[in-house]
């Protein structure tokens, strides 16, 4: 393994970073897959009960089973990209989060109250000119 000058094991560091990157994937594609879901689900409930078949606990179930399978499909491989962009937007939030975390790390000392990120926070924002 390599160590560097501030003594983070770096390939400890990009394996974890690879397999959190692959569960924020996995998360976001899912979560498409739900919102899909509900879209399928709403749509059902527009459609007029009768036809061929009665209303019954039974094909309930079958039919939100179905829908449920067929929002995986629709969810999985390039989807309808909700889950890409929402993937996008989270691995940015914490790819900022880790490098605010690392500052706070280098240039804040245990003896210190204040870390950098609170340091930020003071910072005054002139609000005059906002309408």
């Amino acid at each position: 393994m390599e160590i560097n000058a501030s003594g983070n094991i770096i390939a400890a560091r990009q394996k974890t970073s690879e397999t959190e990157d692959r569960k924020l994937k996995k998360a976001c594609k899912d979560f498409e897959a739900i919102l899909v879901n509900q879209m399928f689900e709403a749509m059902r409930k527009t459609v007029p009960e009768g036809g061929l078949f009665e209303k019954n606990p039974t094909k309930d179930i079958v039919e939100s089973m179905y829908y449920r399978n067929l929002s995986d499909e629709v969810s999985s491989g390039k989807g309808m990209g909700i889950g890409d962009a929402l993937y996008e937007d989270m691995k940015e939030a914490l790819e900022w989060k880790t490098h605010i975390a690392d500052f706070d790390q280098k240039f804040s000392t245990p003896a210190e109250e204040n870390t950098a990120t609170d340091v930020l926070k003071e910072i005054p924002i002139n609000t005059d000119n906002i309408d």
